[in-house]
């Protein structure tokens, strides 16, 4: 059995009752998990920005579209400006 099962069946059966000392917390943690983007941005997170190299690849690929988009908007531009000339 894999560490994360084994943390996630750790409170399998236990009750807490009115007294707890954490409740509240516990509570909060459970309504943050949640929501549905929580939930969301946790998966794409553990599968796809695991390591340092995956974030900076994204950030390269998001900079090259934002770069390419760019050159086209000039292009677009400029193929206006000259054709207003004529």
């Amino acid at each position: 059995m894999g560490t994360h099962k084994l943390l996630n069946k750790l409170c399998d059966g236990v009750v807490l009752g009115e007294r707890f000392y954490c409740r509240e917390v516990f509570n909060e943690v459970n309504l943050h998990c949640s929501w549905r983007h929580n939930k969301w941005m946790a998966k794409l997170r553990h599968n796809y920005f695991n390591t340092p190299w995956a974030i900076i690849s994204v950030l390269a690929a998001v900079v090259l579209l934002l770069l390419t988009l760019l050159q086209a908007l000039f292009a677009v531009i400029s193929y206006y400006q000259q054709a207003q000339s004529h």
